[in-house]
């Protein structure tokens, strides 16, 4: 399913024109370069897109992990005026919790239903829950570093807050 149209851009989703740093990927997806040695000047434009700006850019989004049992997995991507964050959550290690600096990002859209998913190509861990011994020093010093505001952390982690936070979420979709 192709994600731009021959002539204007994303379909359904946001008109666009590659832009210095994006490039067109093999399977649809537009893929944005935020620098990984030196920080792309443009990133703060890169990420005025409709797609960056309207459903991932300081907002959270959750995808569903149902491999063994459905696990919701939060998603913030949070941009300090030079570099791109993304934060994943989900209460349990083994699925990444931590705080990533994005170097290059594709997103990844289906025209015909809108949905968007992000993959992270080039990205370095900040800090993750796994480097905290204690129970929820990650989410704390996310938001000590001002990651995420204090109803946010007490959202996150309580379970049945989480879950009711979630039906309000964009769910990205991670097949299309």
């Amino acid at each position: 399913m192709p994600l731009l149209t021959e002539t204007t851009g994303v379909d359904n989703l946001m008109q666009y024109e590659l832009k210095a740093n994006t490039y067109l990927a093999s399977d649809g997806g537009i893929v944005y370069d935020f620098g990984k040695k030196r920080i792309s000047p443009n990133c703060g434009e890169l990420l005025a897109d409709p797609v960056w700006k309207d459903k991932l850019l300081d907002k959270w989004v959750y995808m569903v992990d149902d491999e063994d049992f459905p696990i919701n997995i939060f998603f913030k991507h949070v941009f300090d005026g030079k570099r791109l964050y993304q934060i994943i959550y989900s209460g349990k290690d083994i699925y990444g919790d931590g705080l990533y600096k994005l170097y290059t990002a594709k997103i990844l859209a289906d025209p015909e239903t809108d949905d968007i998913f992000i993959d992270p190509i080039s990205f370095s861990l900040v800090y993750g829950a796994f480097t905290f011994p204690e129970g929820n020093g990650f989410i704390e010093k996310l938001q000590s570093d001002g990651f995420i505001t204090q109803q946010e952390k007490d959202i996150l982690t309580d379970r049945k807050a989480s879950s009711e936070f979630a039906r309000t979420l964009y769910e990205m979709k991670d097949h299309f």
